[in-house]
């Protein structure tokens, strides 16, 4: 009689084990499921109802169809999601048909493809006229937080998620683009060849495209001058160079073009309370290292970048000018009073005589061309800086942005060369 006591005591702690490690097997699964199908069923709580059944199931002594019902139960659920779906899909097809049939019958036997590309242009337009509004309010608040020298952030978290996402949903919204010229110019097809193959991201990224006796570009330096993005300052730098160098080579320099990082040292000055404002020891050497002397020029170009977006200004000590170009037309006082104050600042340091400037003209340039997205500031700042270092008149518009894109692919690729 011991014997057999001991033994069905045995057998009986046996079964306790093996429930509740099928209890624990149970949980485990539940999480894994939970954890890779999650996004699938959008709500974890439709699994939840699984663990009574699996465990009354343990509880009753019945381990090995438990893993047959937790099977069935997933298997059920994922049925049930996928008829959800597709009724979904069959509404939506219903629902495109009933918009086609409708505009059918207001057509008035015009073709229904025109119909349908005109409300797309018209809601494009729409939505690019909204971006375009949300990203002057951002270069508002930049060029505001800088001219008052604020420390506080110019939006909150909540605020720069919905404008970042705004923004970056933009960067798309270009359709058919024609490549033309101001005077009605075009690439041939060997240069558009050439320009396809520069930008092309399926290629070698660690590819030298262009090289001069400083800088290197790379193929991925070289992709933000396709469509719909900003330029990067590798880029306008290389290209600020190159008019530099076609200014020096002439004999007398008359042109100076400064780098995008002037104006950042300009007016990154740290101050106890950490704001930014003007300070002219920040560039006091730059002239010196360059052997300039700015009043021997006619002009000097200079990069500005505001936090996220591109202009430039030009000190024209011929017509007495200090301009400022910006294709979303906001005025920058701030810019330009600092651009006055480091010309009597150099003049003082240089030549040690006060420089007066009550005759020019300071101020923004109303006449400039404006762009009509949110990334094409980098290249219309470039156009600026290269009409001011050539002296050519400014002809171009936003229409024109990307034959000149392509076109500066192909200026860095020949410049390469030679």
């Amino acid at each position: 009689k011991k014997k057999k006591k001991k033994k069905k005591k045995k057998e009986e702690r046996s079964k306790r084990l093996a429930r509740k490690v099928m209890k624990r097997r149970a949980r485990e699964l539940l999480a894994a499921y939970n954890s890779k199908h999650a996004r699938a069923l959008g709500n974890n709580k439709q699994v939840q109802p699984v663990l009574p059944l699996v465990t009354a199931r343990l509880d009753r002594g019945q381990p090995k169809r438990t893993p047959n019902l937790w099977e069935s139960c997933l298997k059920f659920r994922e049925c049930k999601r996928r008829e959800k779906l597709e009724a979904a899909r069959r509404n939506a097809q219903v629902e495109r048909a009933r918009r086609i049939a409708k505009i059918v019958a207001r057509s008035q036997g015009r073709p229904i493809i025109n119909i349908v590309q005109e409300r797309i242009n018209k809601r494009m337009a729409e939505h690019s006229m909204q971006k375009l509004e949300l990203f002057r309010e951002l270069i508002q608040k930049t060029i505001g937080a800088r001219s008052e020298a604020v420390d506080t952030p110019l939006f909150d978290d909540e605020e720069a998620g919905s404008l970042a996402g705004s923004l970056s949903g933009s960067l798309g919204d270009h359709g058919v683009i024609e490549v033309v010229g101001p005077a009605g110019e075009r690439l041939s097809e060997h240069e558009l060849e050439r320009v396809n193959n520069a930008l092309d991201e399926d290629a070698d990224g660690e590819e030298v495209l262009a090289e001069n006796a400083t800088t290197k570009l790379y193929r991925t330096q070289l992709l933000c001058l396709r469509d719909g993005l900003w330029l990067n300052d590798e880029v306008m730098n290389f290209k600020f160079d190159m008019l530099n160098e076609q200014h020096s080579a002439g004999g007398a320099r008359k042109v100076w073009v400064w780098n995008t990082h002037f104006y950042v040292k300009l007016m990154d000055h740290q101050e106890k309370g950490g704001s930014k404002c003007y300070t002219y020891s920040n560039v006091r050497r730059w002239t010196k290292r360059k052997k300039l002397d700015i009043f021997q020029l006619d002009r000097v170009v200079v990069p500005v970048h505001e936090g996220v977006h591109w202009t430039c200004a030009v000190v024209d000590f011929v017509a007495k000018r200090i301009d400022y170009f910006d294709s979303m037309h906001i005025e920058n006082p701030a810019c330009t009073d600092a651009l006055a104050q480091w010309v009597q600042d150099e003049s003082l340091d240089k030549k040690g005589v006060h420089f007066a400037l009550d005759d020019w003209t300071i101020g923004m340039v109303e006449s400039a061309p404006s762009q009509d997205n949110s990334f094409d500031c980098g290249v219309f700042a470039v156009l600026f800086a290269q009409a001011a270092a050539t002296g050519a008149r400014i002809d171009f518009d936003h229409r024109h942005i990307p034959y000149f894109r392509r076109k500066l692919v192909l200026e860095l690729l020949d410049h390469s060369k030679a």
